[in-house]
């Protein structure tokens, strides 16, 4: 997939709301419910979730723009569960 500014018609760049709505949906129900997780658990708990979501949105982020090779996912997802231990 192009980035935006890859288009060819950029910076006049169009797209059809509708194609989203799905995933907006997903994403609102999915924050919705991390919220309330969030209400419900200990202080240690929160650190986890934060921890772990933090890494993983990073991972995501780096294969976006292919900066991460397999090998270096692997090992940020181990270097991530000693930084969880570490906190534990």
């Amino acid at each position: 997939m192009k980035w935006n500014w890859e288009q060819k018609n950029w910076p006049e760049f169009q797209y059809d709301p509708s194609t989203l709505s799905e995933l907006e949906s997903q994403f609102l129900q999915q924050s919705g419910m991390l919220l309330g997780t969030l209400k419900h658990i200990g202080a240690d708990e929160k650190l986890h979730l934060t921890i772990d979501l933090m890494s993983t949105e990073a991972i995501n982020a780096c294969h976006c723009v292919s900066v991460l090779t397999p090998e270096a996912t692997l090992y940020l997802a181990r270097d991530c569960d000693h930084l969880l231990l570490r906190c534990s």
